[in-house]
C-alpha cells in the first residue's frame, strides 16, 4: 500500500493518502504535505485534506499575489519553506500563527491595507509559536493600524523569533496609537539574531512609536544588527527607537 501526500491538483494515478499501522499518515513529521503550487498554499486550513495542524514542506518558489488567508484560521501546524521563495504578497502569509514557520524567503510584498494588523510573515502569533530562519526582502507594509515587517501582533511571552534577515523594507502606519516595528510593533516573548539593512520605519499618527527592532519592547531581544536604516515618528508623543528609547531621527550606516 502506498501513501500519497501530493498537492492539488493531482496529476498522477496513485491512490489517495491512505494510512495503515505500517505507513505514516499524511501531514505528519514523517510524511509532510508538499506545497508546490499556489492552490495548495491557499487550501491550508480551508480544506479537510490540508488541516491547519499538519506538517508542510514547500518544494518550489510560489507567487503569493492571490494568497487568500482565512482571518479566522489559526495555523497550529509546521510550515518549512525549505529555503524557497514566496513573492508578491498583498497580505500576511498567515493571519494567526500558533505553530512554526521556518526556512523561507518572502520577497516583493506590497501590503497596503486598513486592517487591525498587517505584516509579511504573520498578522499575529501566540501560543508558543516559532518563526525562524526567515529572509524578507524588497517589501513594503503600509497600514492604518499597528504593523510590522515580520509580525504585527505578538500575544504570548513564550513565542520565539530567531535568525531573521530583512533587506530593503519599508514600514509605515498612518493613524494615532499605531506602533510600528520591523520585528513587530509590540515585542513580547524571545527574539534572537535579527539582521536589518537598508530599511525604513515611519509612523504618522500621534502616540505611535516606531522601531527598527520593535515599536515597543517588553520581552527579550538578543543580538539586533541594524545598518543603513531610518526610523522616524511624525506625530506627538511617538518614540523612534532601535531597541532602546531615543528622541531623534536615526540613520545607521556602516562604512563597509
Amino acid at each position: 500500500m502506498t501513501t500519497d501526500c501530493s498537492p492539488i491538483p493531482r496529476t498522477d494515478t496513485r491512490p489517495a493518502c491512505l494510512s495503515t499501522p505500517l505507513t505514516p499518515a499524511c501531514g505528519t513529521v514523517w510524511l509532510p504535505i508538499e506545497v508546490n503550487n499556489e492552490e495548495t498554499l491557499n487550501s491550508i486550513g480551508n480544506n479537510a485534506s490540508f488541516p491547519s495542524d499538519a506538517f508542510y514542506i514547500q518544494t518550489r518558489d510560489l507567487d503569493g499575489s492571490r494568497l487568500n488567508s482565512n482571518p479566522a484560521l489559526v495555523f497550529h501546524g509546521h510550515y518549512d519553506g525549505q529555503n524557497h521563495v514566496i513573492r508578491n504578497q498583498h497580505g500576511c502569509l498567515f493571519r494567526r500563527l500558533g505553530g512554526t514557520l521556518k526556512n523561507l524567503h518572502l520577497t516583493d510584498a506590497r501590503i497596503n491595507v486598513s486592517d487591525r494588523h498587517a505584516a509579511v510573515a504573520a498578522c499575529s502569533m501566540s501560543g508558543g509559536s516559532l518563526i525562524q530562519n526567515l529572509r524578507i526582502t524588497n517589501s513594503q507594509v503600509i497600514n492604518r493600524g499597528p504593523a510590522g515587517i515580520v509580525v504585527s501582533q505578538r500575544l504570548g511571552m513564550h513565542d520565539q523569533i530567531a535568525d531573521i534577515v530583512v533587506r530593503n523594507a519599508t514600514l509605515e502606519t498612518q493613524v494615532d496609537y499605531a506602533d510600528a516595528g520591523v520585528i513587530a510593533p509590540f515585542c513580547g516573548g524571545v527574539t534572537r539574531r535579527v539582521d536589518i539593512h537598508n530599511s525604513q520605519v515611519k509612523t504618522l499618527g500621534d502616540w505611535s512609536s516606531a522601531g527598527l527592532g520593535c515599536g515597543l519592547l517588553y520581552g527579550e531581544l538578543d543580538t539586533l544588527d541594524v545598518t543603513c536604516s531610518r526610523v522616524e515618528t511624525r506625530g506627538l508623543g511617538g518614540c523612534p527607537r532601535i531597541d532602546c528609547p531615543t528622541r531623534q531621527l536615526l540613520l545607521l550606516c556602516s562604512s563597509s
